[in-house]
């Protein structure tokens, strides 16, 4: 992940904030690479809503630093066909500046696609910084997520440090110290 997109992935979970949503980065649309569908692709940000009263969101988001770099998309749109298949909302995340700059560009590339525009300022302090809505994404209906996509999703999580709390169990106990004999297991139960 390059400067720009460690800024745009901050200002996401700045807009995406936990307990409600969480946040992966660089997930491939399937775990092995090129082998199955979609595994080459990746999406820069995935955020999941963990709430069942809000119909467990799913929002994929690509982070676009230039014009020309959104126009690729556009020119190819098999290449977000996956992102869009899984996700209800469908989002680009682009600098202020660029917005600021090529505001029709962009729209008339955007309008009618159902995808939506983020801008942010990457320059701003990172713990500040977030997604700001100038042009909203349709609400899709999602297919179900593939195993593949799952998979990646999990695996990208661990990347982060998430675990499934074995590790953590066993830290508590590593340092803890048994008692020794029939007295100091008495204290404890007192």
């Amino acid at each position: 992940m390059n400067d720009f997109e460690s800024k745009a992935y901050r200002a996401s979970i700045n807009k995406y904030m936990q307990p409600e949503w969480f946040v992966i980065p660089q997930v491939r649309i399937a775990t092995g690479f090129g082998k199955t569908f979609g595994g080459d692709r990746i999406i820069d940000a995935v955020a999941l809503n963990l709430y069942p009263s809000r119909g467990y969101k799913v929002i994929a988001i690509e982070f676009k630093q230039t014009l020309s770099d959104m126009q690729k998309d556009f020119s190819d749109r098999l290449k977000q066909a996956a992102s869009h298949l899984f996700s209800d909302e469908f989002w680009y995340a682009i600098p202020e500046s660029l917005w600021t700059k090529e505001r029709n560009s962009i729209a008339n590339l955007v309008f009618g696609t159902g995808d939506g525009v983020y801008v942010f300022d990457p320059e701003q302090d990172p713990r500040r910084s977030t997604l700001c809505q100038v042009m909203r994404a349709a609400v899709r209906e999602k297919v179900p997520m593939s195993s593949g996509f799952i998979c990646s999703l999990i695996r990208n999580a661990y990347k982060l440090g998430f675990r499934d709390g074995r590790e953590s169990i066993l830290h508590k106990w590593e340092n803890c110290t048994l008692p020794q004999t029939c007295a100091e297991l008495q204290e404890l139960r007192d």
